[in-house]
């Protein structure tokens, strides 16, 4: 049987006045809750792009394209202009690529475009992505880089690739009068160009 007692204890609950001058206290509460999490989420989130700003940074590999009726002197000078864009911005390392005989692409001397932004720019690394070593001899590379650093210390980064950069034709005419270098002496030539870049090759 019910106890009459009970039902004294459980009615009031049930009519709790939880307004406020017509003000819902429930839903301004719930919603003051909102908006605290809303600034933590912000604040946590600004917490963790200033921790990666200052940790990771970040860099730009520029092919040198052509653009549509453009011309070779406007992409490499649009290059050039991205790399100064690029240190104003924040960047710490701007590389440019190599490519042969390609109606795309305007960077075919990394070496030469390195020294252009190095000397257009005040501290941004500039570096190679990559200088395609299998065309050339390991020894006149490390000199071309040697040469950069030496007017551009702690700033110039030789970055290196296998793939030809181009067609078997092209690839062809940058070795003429020689023969292709076959790949299997692209080891060699990485371990010949790190001895003459850290002087323990003559």
């Amino acid at each position: 049987m019910e106890n009459p007692n009970d039902r004294i204890l459980l009615e009031p609950a049930t009519g709790i006045n939880t307004s406020l001058y017509g003000l819902n206290l429930t839903k301004i509460v719930y919603n003051v809750y909102k908006i605290y999490v809303s600034l933590f989420r912000v604040l946590y989130i600004k917490v963790l792009i200033g921790f990666f700003m200052e940790n990771i940074t970040f860099g730009v590999v520029d092919q040198s394209p052509l653009r549509k009726g453009g011309t070779v002197r406007q992409a490499l000078q649009e290059t050039v202009k991205l790399a100064q864009i690029a240190e104003e911005v924040g960047y710490k390392r701007y590389w440019v690529a190599e490519h042969h005989n390609s109606g795309g692409y305007a960077g075919t001397s990394p070496e030469i475009l390195i020294g252009q932004i190095a000397a257009q720019t005040k501290h941004i690394t500039v570096g190679s992505g990559g200088v395609m070593l299998s065309h050339y001899s390991a020894l006149k590379v490390a000199e071309n880089f040697s040469l950069l650093n030496s007017f551009y210390p702690d700033r110039i980064e030789l970055g290196i690739g296998r793939a030809p950069g181009s067609d078997q034709l092209t690839a062809q005419a940058l070795s003429y009068p020689k023969q292709l270098v076959d790949i299997q002496h692209f080891p060699q030539q990485v371990t010949d160009l790190i001895g003459y870049l850290s002087g323990s090759l003559p």
